[in-house]
């Protein structure tokens, strides 16, 4: 994240500054006092078993020149100490990675579904090696970790890919309005979360939550041969892009399957190619054509 002004983050969480400097920069936001804390806005969040709020004295000894907080404190700090109290750090968070990530006039791939997700990144990522990319690390896939990757943008950003994960209905939706994606992916939609959320047609409508968040200018990209596709189609007024093995307009044909991984036929509009990926199995040719159709639609 490039520097922001304590002002701006004061704005963007809805907090109000009770001590230090509005005009002061902050380099970083974190969430660990045992991190890297120079020039950082250390966010206290609280879990079952811990409260963020304990470890504030801690992160300002590791170098953080400011805080949020949503409860009173007692901490030995510096005298210009920033405190921004806020309703909730977590959302305070979100607010200002929110804000962060619409600094910069990127493209920001959100991608969901039922299986296939890090693959598909890991495969688009590597498409789009030459440019500099923020994406999704280890399982950074929720409320706390999508923040967290936006928030590695800077102004040399120039995609960013993002992982969303689910467990119940509404937390897509919660992810995209953070993220505020332009390509919206789903890799399908399979029987994963139905213990949570009770049948298929309800995975479907909240995994299609990410296509209801996209405008009429941006890109969706759906699975071709997923029997909930046409369902999902009706979610959205983006321009949409079908990718699959039977159907789509990205499509992997001619396939070949062997122990260093599947060799295929790449049929797309902007021509045919002979591909492969180095691991077997049908569900990475499905996830090799999906990164193929985002990469397309962004040259």
């Amino acid at each position: 994240m490039d520097a922001m002004e304590v002002k701006a983050i004061v704005e963007a969480s809805g907090g109000l500054l009770l001590n230090g400097n509005s005009a002061l920069r902050v380099s970083r936001i974190v969430r660990d006092s045992r991190e890297d804390c120079s020039r950082a806005l250390y966010v206290p969040l609280a879990g079952e078993r811990f409260d963020g709020h304990d470890f504030i004295e801690q992160a300002a000894a590791a170098g953080a020149v400011g805080a949020f907080i949503s409860k009173d404190i007692k901490a030995n700090l510096p005298k210009d100490f920033i405190l921004i109290r806020v309703a909730d750090t977590l959302k305070a968070y979100q607010a200002v990675a929110r804000a962060s990530r619409l600094r910069y006039n990127v493209s920001v791939i959100a991608i969901t579904g039922s299986c296939g997700k890090t693959s598909t990144k890991n495969l688009l990522s590597n498409v789009l090696g030459n440019r500099k990319v923020a994406r999704t690390e280890k399982n950074e896939n929720n409320e706390v970790g999508v923040p967290l990757t936006l928030l590695r943008m800077d102004g040399e950003t120039q995609a960013a890919i993002i992982e969303c994960g689910m467990r119940a209905k509404g937390e897509i939706a919660d992810l995209a309005s953070i993220a505020r994606p332009t390509h919206g992916l789903i890799t399908n939609i399979e029987s994963t979360h139905i213990g949570r959320l009770g049948s298929l047609e309800a995975i479907a409508d909240a995994k299609g939550e990410l296509l209801e968040a996209l405008g009429r200018d941006n890109f969706a990209f759906l699975n071709a041969d997923n029997a909930w596709t046409p369902r999902l189609m009706k979610k959205t007024e983006a321009k949409i892009t079908t990718f699959g093995i039977e159907a789509g307009d990205v499509r992997a044909t001619d396939i070949h399957f062997s122990l260093d991984g599947a060799r295929f036929t790449l049929e797309t509009p902007a021509g045919t190619i002979e591909a492969g990926v180095p691991f077997p199995g049908r569900g990475t040719v499905y996830n090799a054509a999906a990164a193929a159709a985002v990469a397309l639609s962004l040259g």
